[in-house]
């Protein structure tokens, strides 16, 4: 291969769309598209994704000639990483920017909480799969989380209130799992 031939693989492949299509069962269906930028004169595209499990990184090669948007069917719960590249009969170009796609969904048991005057202990259970990842942030200094500040798979966030003082009912939004938790407490009477 001489120095000029090489030149022609230098064309870069930039991510540019992403559209989460939720299926049922186990899987996610998402569409990428893309677009190359730079020179070069692509004849067709390869997507590489590697999904991130506890047993270590699963590695997938798809070719899908000269395509500019592929729709992937990806296993509900894990993390995957995508990139696109760009080949022509000289060889294939560098991977485009990487995208980062999180296929873990979550539920919260219950999805919010009503709670008397005088506050009190409660919990809610984070439902996912076994390898997803998951936080807790109250939204207020009177709700603090007393256990289960974070967690992976299934698990539960404990949290007290604190006693209401005033008359006013009061709310607050707290990030559970990335969902919004509303907890209303009621005022005196």
């Amino acid at each position: 291969m001489t120095p000029k031939n090489i030149c022609r693989v230098f064309f870069a492949v930039t991510i540019i769309s992403l559209f989460f299509m939720i299926g049922n069962g186990h899987c996610i269906s998402i569409k990428i598209g893309w677009n190359p930028s730079g020179k070069g004169d692509p004849t067709g595209y390869k997507i590489y994704y590697f999904c991130e499990r506890q047993t270590g990184f699963e590695a997938f090669v798809i070719d899908v000639g000269d395509k500019t948007i592929k729709s992937l069917n990806l296993q509900k719960g894990y993390q995957y990483y995508i990139v696109v590249t760009a080949y022509n009969e000289y060889g294939e170009s560098a991977p485009s920017n990487v995208l980062s796609v999180n296929t873990c969904t979550y539920r919260l048991s219950p999805g919010k909480k009503t709670m008397k005057q005088t506050g009190g202990f409660s919990s809610v259970e984070v439902k996912t799969q076994p390898d997803c990842n998951w936080s807790a942030a109250s939204g207020s200094d009177w709700l603090k989380i007393i256990d289960g500040e974070s967690g992976k798979g299934r698990g539960v966030i404990r949290y007290v209130v604190e006693s209401n003082d005033t008359y006013e009912p009061r709310t607050v939004i707290c990030t559970f799992a990335g969902k919004s938790f509303t907890v209303k407490q009621k005022g005196k009477k």
